[in-house]
């Protein structure tokens, strides 16, 4: 995916709570930030080929009570859209590491109640499925 600046370009690491470590999907997400407000677009890497997300939306907020010991402040990110036919929403932090600006988060999925009676799933996993989220701006 051509991420093109001012846009940022995210890839995320997606690992559901208690699957083996070889289950991760590879997210891969360009983000227009503009007054705390997100909108872009998203694709799956674990796919071959990848599968495009459905249009991403958003919320960047800047946690200054944490600028700590960061070089800037840390803001609390959240992105809804659609994955495999699922609702996500993936939240987390984000903050620089090491010259690198990193997320840490979790997610989680919910079926259409139109799919599948509500109950959340992802790639035909079991129901009501969270998990981690984590990687870096690229």
């Amino acid at each position: 995916m051509a991420c093109i600046a001012p846009n940022q370009e995210w890839t995320i690491d997606t690992h559901i709570d208690g699957h083996p470590k070889s289950e991760t999907a590879v997210l891969v997400f360009c983000l227009s930030i503009n007054d705390g407000i997100i909108t872009g677009e998203g694709s799956d890497l674990s796919t071959d080929p990848p599968v495009p997300l459905s249009l991403v939306t958003g919320t960047s907020q800047s946690i200054p009570e944490l600028d700590q010991g960061f070089p800037a402040p840390p803001t609390q990110m959240t992105l809804n859209f659609t994955w495999r036919e699922s609702q996500a929403v993936l939240s987390g932090t984000t903050f620089r590491n090491g010259g690198q600006n990193t997320f840490r988060g979790r997610f989680a999925i919910f079926k259409s109640p139109e799919v599948n009676g509500g109950a959340a799933v992802v790639a035909g996993a079991p129901a009501n499925d969270v998990g981690t989220g984590t990687g870096t701006q690229t």
